[in-house]
């Protein structure tokens, strides 16, 4: 599911938490793990020839340096309030996929360094909090350009993967990482993203819209549950 619309770190965040570990914890597990099956999707979309190197080195290049920020910023300060505003996003991307083929909104093509822009300000949000990452990604490519949906899914998980790969290195030295749970989660990661690749050429344009609807308001509900309770 995670390769093909994102959003994978948004039931193993919760899922941890359900399972008594602390958010923190379960924050930088996923970060921890979440490189594997992002990079495995990566490779075997670059053997496949979907993944075009060219085509995304500039926003692979933000979505690493925007998450190192992330990532260090995170590490000083409390990042509460992002999870506060967790919900409303997702809420907001599930009802723009839910729209937009029934009202045929506009999609733009915008200038290429605002589609470098968008992963890089994603990249950061990824170091900072990370749950929904992919979603997210992949909204601001269906709304700034006119690529095809596998196309934008590729690009995705390309620049996830630089994200991860830069959060890693800030979070796997420190204590914060609980290591059985992490190498746990990066095994199902590294099966997901290579059996999601294989599903992306054929059925990403059937799939990844409704998988992104569908997990983008399920847990924008459960986050908003938890935030009330």
């Amino acid at each position: 599911m995670d390769t093909l619309a994102g959003g994978g770190g948004l039931i193993t965040v919760p899922g941890q938490i359900l399972l008594g570990i602390p958010p923190i914890t379960a924050v930088v597990n996923n970060k921890c793990s979440a490189f594997a099956g992002t990079c495995m999707a990566s490779w075997q979309l670059y053997r496949r020839g979907l993944l075009v190197l060219a085509q995304v080195r500039a926003s692979v290049l933000a979505a690493f340096a925007g998450s190192v920020l992330g990532a260090l910023v995170l590490k000083g300060l409390d990042a509460s309030f992002v999870a506060e505003i967790v919900p409303w996003v997702l809420l907001l991307i599930a009802l723009y996929f839910a729209l937009a083929t029934r009202l045929n909104w506009p999609r733009w093509q915008l200038a290429s360094w605002v589609t470098v822009a968008c992963m890089g300000l994603v990249g950061a949000y990824d170091g900072f909090f990370g749950p929904g990452t992919g979603s997210l990604m992949f909204a601001a490519l269906m709304l700034c350009t006119q690529w095809s949906v596998t196309r934008c899914t590729v690009h995705v998980k390309a620049c996830n993967a630089a994200s991860n790969v830069a959060a890693l290195l800030i979070f796997a030295p420190s204590a914060l990482v609980y290591w059985p749970v992490a190498a746990l989660m990066l095994a199902g990661q590294l099966v997901g993203g290579y059996w999601g690749a294989r599903l992306v050429e054929s059925h990403a344009e059937r799939i990844a819209k409704p998988l992104v609807m569908v997990v983008s308001l399920v847990m924008a509900g459960r986050l908003l549950w938890d935030q009330l309770a």
